[in-house]
């Protein structure tokens, strides 16, 4: 059976948004005092341990944090509620990290709402969606000049409100890059086209017009249909995909009520659900949601019959104090 363990990490405050590494050994912290920090897992898995602090500008609130794949080295991006956005590198000297501040992208003029790096395969490439709509795409010759960052690309999303969020399907060779996006009008999927060197909608997620909060693209392990899970006002739905990116056909999966009974049009989560996220199978996703003051994760798997049911529930406390500001799960 699973099991939950909380640890206590010393010198965090309140944390506003979190971002593992790509294998879980390495978190990124953005705080309420404006600090960046990093900690890493002990080598039994049971500790964490706060490693570095990366000091931002006083007038910076620092609202998303994100991490490059380890292959191209120990990268960061940070992102500001004034549209900025900041590149640290670990850089090692006689056997000592030391974080630097490579580069700030100034583009957007609005709050950054999510950023994420591409797949690997595409190499040192960024996606960030900000209160304007747009998601722009900005990329580095080489991570080992992550001072040299350049907009390379970008689309609107959404016309009359916020681009929400943004999610990268995994590289599959012979395969365009795409990327599913969340808008106060819904979600949809975007595929580029070499062709026009631009970005095209490939997909509408129907959500009823809803503003879509969350959203994230299973991994691509050779089924032989793709997923997809949204959260909105109307509910947290999952989405199976299937073609070609130029002509998608999509479905809705069906859900089932706590008790395993009732076929549901969406996920019965209690709250507001603010990030969801799939395991490296594709076959659970965890939806974090809050309800009032009270929190919850929940843990839903996919039955033998393609529907979706609760699996788990982790609640969490309703009122934490400040000394528990730094617990992490």
């Amino acid at each position: 059976m699973a099991s939950v363990r909380q640890s206590s990490v010393q010198g965090l405050v309140t944390v506003q948004t979190a971002a593992y590494n790509d294998n879980g050994t390495r978190l990124a912290t953005c705080s309420a005092d404006g600090m960046i920090h990093i900690c890493d897992r002990s080598e039994d898995q049971e500790h964490w341990q706060l490693t570095s602090c990366l000091p931002t500008e006083s007038s910076l609130k620092m609202v998303k944090v994100a991490w490059a794949h380890s292959e191209h080295g120990s990268v960061i991006a940070c992102a500001s509620a004034d549209g900025l956005v900041c590149i640290w590198q670990q850089a090692w000297v006689a056997q000592q990290g030391r974080w630097l501040h490579r580069a700030t992208l100034k583009e957007s003029a609005r709050a950054i709402t999510s950023l994420s790096f591409a797949p690997r395969q595409l190499g040192p490439q960024l996606a960030v969606a900000s209160k304007d709509g747009f998601v722009r795409f900005y990329e580095a010759s080489s991570l080992l000049n992550a001072d040299r960052w350049q907009l390379c690309n970008e689309f609107q999303a959404s016309s009359s409100g916020p681009c929400n969020c943004i999610s990268w399907r995994q590289h599959t060779v012979g395969l365009p890059p795409m990327l599913g996006v969340g808008t106060a009008q819904g979600a949809r999927v975007w595929f580029y086209r070499s062709t026009i060197g631009d970005w095209v909608k490939a997909a509408a997620l129907d959500t009823h017009n809803e503003a879509v909060t969350a959203v994230h693209w299973a991994p691509a392990i050779g089924r032989p249909v793709e997923l997809i899970a949204t959260a909105s006002t109307a509910g947290t739905r999952i989405w199976s995909l299937k073609g070609k990116a130029s002509n998608l056909q999509v479905h809705q999966m069906p859900c089932l009520s706590s008790d395993g009974q009732t076929a549901l049009d969406c996920l019965p989560v209690a709250g507001q659900v603010w990030k969801v996220e799939f395991d490296n199978m594709g076959s659970l996703l965890a939806t974090s949601a809050s309800d009032g003051d009270e929190s919850n994760v929940c843990i839903w798997e996919l039955n033998p019959e393609g529907q979706w049911y609760l699996l788990s529930t982790i609640v969490g406390a309703p009122h934490e104090s400040e000394d528990n500001a730094g617990m992490l799960e």
